[in-house]
């Protein structure tokens, strides 16, 4: 026994429109989104905890891992004796390569209050190449004693690539984006043709 379809009642009704929603054509794209250079929302790596005249500082770094280019250095600094934080003190962070020559002078960068951390100080420091790099963090608080100076050593990677530098990547993505549509566009007219006879 056959089953008869309904008569539309509507002259529209029993056009039917097929739609598709292929999830092939995501998969480059997922592709070209995976490629993009992350953002800097970055908690940062702990590099030393260190106790000196009655304080608690704690040294962050940040991108993790550490690249060329600009990297941050954020100091929490703490009373030892209570854990509050000590919200007024002076950071400098000298950057130096583990060639330097004493004859040089060696890059600084002072801290400032970080507006995204509170009770914290950052310092931006710029490490021009990949490489090991030495960092002394130096911390002053008013009526402590003299400063108290944290070496680190930080091995920078390669930078990100910028995004001018994905464009071959990108742009040999094309094609093969294009052949997944000329075969979409292929198998839909197939079946037009098929629904049609």
């Amino acid at each position: 026994m056959g089953v008869l379809d309904h008569l539309p009642a509507d002259a529209d009704a029993g056009d039917v429109v097929a739609v598709n929603r292929s999830p092939r054509i995501l998969i480059p794209i997922l592709a070209l989104l995976a490629m993009v250079r992350p953002g800097a929302a970055d908690t940062g790596q702990v590099r030393d905890v260190v106790t000196a005249n009655g304080l608690h500082i704690v040294v962050f770094t940040a991108p993790t891992p550490v690249r060329a280019g600009e990297v941050e250095v954020v100091t929490l600094v703490t009373e030892e004796s209570t854990g509050r934080p000590v919200d007024s003190y002076a950071l400098d962070v000298e950057v130096r390569s583990p060639l330097w020559n004493p004859t040089v002078p060696s890059m600084l960068s002072m801290g400032s209050p970080d507006p995204g951390t509170r009770f914290a100080y950052k310092s931006v420091v710029l490490l021009p190449d990949p490489g090991t790099w030495e960092l002394v963090v130096e911390i002053r608080v008013p009526d402590r004693g003299g400063p108290v100076r944290i070496p680190l050593s930080v091995v920078a990677g390669a930078p990100h690539p910028m995004w001018w530098q994905m464009l071959p990547v990108l742009l040999g993505a094309i094609p093969f984006l294009g052949l997944i549509l000329a075969r979409d566009s292929l198998l839909k007219r197939a079946r037009k043709g098929d629904s049609a006879l």
